[in-house]
């Protein structure tokens, strides 16, 4: 036989499981007690979407097909009590227990890399690079038609974060290639020199190693870096325009200690790594002359104070993305006559759109962004005919980079 051991019963065991089960109890009742009273105050999930709002008519539960149950499902999915206390305590114990996150890949050194980006839409891109040639003969097409109206084309081409530091990504995920469709997108705009572009990627790269062109937990690379491209483009459309080359300044630049980015909104943690951002120490808001089009602030419509003044650029329309908001925070829409900007989500009708008077179109993308390009859909139809009615460019030999990657193992 077996020695029995002795029941536990005494009052000090009896105390310890009155406090189990009112512990046990407080977690089945807190959730509720907070959806109800609101007693816990605390900083909501930032999410990049409408949260499920509460359907009307209950007795349609009773109707088949009705739907109403997913839809209350997913409304009380998305306001249970306690919900972002929950989603930011396991976000928390990931981050610091094991240095991952559902959203963001946690790199070195307080770097983070959007996930659905590094991992989804990078090989998207991949698998339709085979398109490129189709894209550049578009480009090179809708570069012939600008030109019959007085228009010059000029593309602007962001590489991605992870793009100018691997280095950084974590370890444990799949080296970053380095023949990627983007790299071949690049030679083959510098292989044809009658469409204008500016080389951003090798901007930043001789930037590198002076300052960090990108946020370490944002998106986006830094205002000082925006401020050099635009530099660049800015003697680029003065020469193209036949006005005086501008004096390249230097860029002031500040740091902001404590600083957090877009993507520590997707990590959802209570105590964020933060950074010292590089910013410039005398950012421009929107300019006065500045007037909203629609409810969307990534289309906008800029005017001159003096439109005639000879030593501003013609009239521009600019479709890009948030990227290009560095270049207004560095006097970029001081330097037109008129400035129109639009997000490039709207690039088909843009172009479909020009106002009259426009001498360039700047088209300014994110390295991402090229995956749309190469779609059919992004372009619409009728102007997919009227390009296709123009006489092709010459053949494009699919160019193999030149020293465009980092590796690895490059150091900062």
């Amino acid at each position: 036989m077996g020695i029995r051991q002795p029941a536990m019963t005494g009052p000090a065991t009896r105390r310890l499981q009155c406090v189990f089960i009112a512990v046990f109890s407080a977690f089945l009742v807190a959730p509720t007690l907070q959806e109800r009273t609101g007693a816990f105050s605390y900083d909501a999930v930032v999410e990049n979407r409408v949260k499920a709002v509460r359907p009307e008519g209950f007795l349609g539960i009773f109707d088949s097909g009705n739907g109403y149950a997913q839809k209350y499902e997913a409304y009380y999915n998305d306001t249970y009590g306690l919900r972002d206390f929950l989603i930011k305590l396991k976000n928390q114990l990931d981050l610091w227990l094991f240095r991952v996150s559902d959203e963001v890949l946690v790199g070195k050194d307080g770097w983070l890399f959007y996930r659905k980006l590094y991992q989804r839409d990078m090989r998207a891109l991949e698998a339709e690079g085979s398109r490129l040639p189709v894209l550049t003969q578009r480009l090179l097409r809708l570069n012939q038609l600008l030109k019959k109206r007085g228009i010059t084309l000029v593309v602007v081409a962001c590489p991605a974060k992870t793009t100018l530091y691997p280095e950084n990504v974590p370890t444990q995920y799949p080296a970053y290639p380095t023949d990627t469709a983007f790299q071949r997108y690049r030679a083959s705009l510098r292989q044809h020199p009658e469409l204008l572009s500016v080389d951003v990627q090798a901007i930043l790269e001789s930037l590198k190693p002076r300052m960090r062109v990108f946020h370490k937990t944002d998106f986006h690379w830094t205002d000082p870096a925006g401020a050099v491209v635009w530099k660049n483009l800015h003697a680029l459309l003065a020469s193209k325009a036949g006005l005086p080359t501008p004096q390249l300044s230097r860029v002031t630049v500040k740091k902001v200690p404590k600083s957090s980015g877009g993507e520590i909104n997707s990590l959802a943690v209570f105590f964020p790594p933060l950074e010292t951002s590089l910013q410039l120490k005398a950012p421009l808001a929107k300019p006065s002359g500045s007037t909203d089009q629609t409810k969307d602030p990534n289309r906008w419509t800029y005017t001159a104070s003096h439109p005639t003044d000879p030593s501003l650029l013609p009239a521009t329309l600019l479709i890009g993305d948030s990227f290009s908001d560095a270049f207004l925070r560095s006097g970029f829409a001081a330097a037109f006559s008129k400035l129109y900007k639009v997000s490039n989500h709207d690039f088909g009708q843009a172009l479909l759109n020009i106002p009259d008077g426009t001498k360039f179109v700047i088209v300014e993308h994110i390295e991402s962004f090229l995956l749309a390009l190469l779609l059919d859909p992004t372009w619409p139809p009728e102007l997919r005919a009227e390009l296709e009615q123009l006489p092709p460019s010459p053949a494009f030999d699919e160019p193999k980079p030149q020293g465009l990657r980092h590796t690895k193992d490059s150091q900062q």
